[in-house]
């Protein structure tokens, strides 16, 4: 069986009559495996009948009313296809190549898009066993990979999912609805927030907010997880799940994520801070520091 279970919550994977169908314009699948790592979506890695290997991603499944989603996590998946192809070509920044992106729904009940498999090992799963020179090497391709992005610059900033509805004109109309969309959900899930101590803090940040005036692409989730490399040489040789990708100010600087294990930020001297979203710095600050 290619794929079989239907997992509940955000994953859905395909099953060998859905892949079949959805790849038809590509060719024959003949076997299939779950890319392990995923936390969100499902993702299988799919051989061809003519010896290519690719990756199939599905979206959200629809839940009803009340999908297991923040706002600004829905539709991703034509968010990622979006910023793949914008991305394809830029200098230093290596991006699978989307082949196939079906969301006409006909064969199967989401959205999915299939890419060329890069290669590659996850850098945090394989950090403990690089060399120095390696994992500096991998910093500073990562570096050159967010200046690339960067470059991008963009008509609004926010999410450009259904149009920027999470969007506007400016760094602070867009800021504002993203946040008054988590305040939103921490409504509709019960979480206990000071809304108006934080749409207070929105508020008195609105004029360093606005020294940002124009829409830069960032990946949002550029962390060693996201990140493919040689682990021989450090190189980086993909960057994936640009899902929640965004048009914001440039970041400043990296902050290390928490929550992944041990931090495949060695040597010392080699290790970023890396900050997981958008920067809100302003160049005036940074040149600052």
């Amino acid at each position: 069986m290619i794929g079989s279970d239907i997992h509940a919550g955000t994953r859905r994977p395909l099953t060998d009559a859905e892949l079949a169908a959805v790849l038809g314009p590509l060719g024959t699948p003949v076997s299939a495996r779950p890319m392990s790592g995923g936390l969100f979506a499902s993702v299988q890695v799919v051989r061809l009948a003519d010896g290519r290997s690719v990756v199939v991603k599905t979206g959200t499944p629809d839940l009803g009313d009340r999908p297991p989603l923040l706002t600004y996590e829905r539709d991703l998946l034509r968010s990622e296809a979006a910023l793949l192809r914008t991305a394809a070509g830029l200098p230093g920044v290596p991006v699978a190549e989307v082949l196939l992106m079906d969301t006409d729904r006909r064969h199967v009940e989401v959205d999915v898009m299939v890419s060329e498999l890069l290669p590659g090992e996850g850098w945090s799963v394989v950090h403990d066993t690089m060399s120095p020179s390696a994992t500096a090497r991998a910093v500073r391709d990562v570096g050159t990979v967010m200046a690339g992005l960067h470059q991008v610059v963009g008509e609004r900033f926010g999410y450009p999912a259904a149009d920027f509805a999470l969007g506007g004109a400016t760094w602070p109309e867009a800021f504002g609805a993203m946040m008054a969309a988590l305040l939103d959900d921490a409504e509709v899930w019960g979480v206990e927030v000071d809304a108006p101590l934080v749409r207070a803090a929105v508020e008195r940040a609105e004029p360093a907010l606005a020294e940002i005036t124009a829409p830069h692409l960032l990946h949002m989730d550029l962390w060693p997880g996201n990140v493919l490399v040689d682990r021989l040489t450090g190189a980086v040789t993909g960057i994936v799940d640009p899902s929640g990708a965004c048009t914001a100010t440039r970041c400043s600087r990296w902050s290390e994520p928490t929550g992944c294990g041990s931090s495949p930020w060695t040597p010392q001297s080699s290790r970023p801070t890396w900050t997981r979203g958008a920067c809100s710095r302003s160049r005036k600050d940074r040149n600052s520091r």
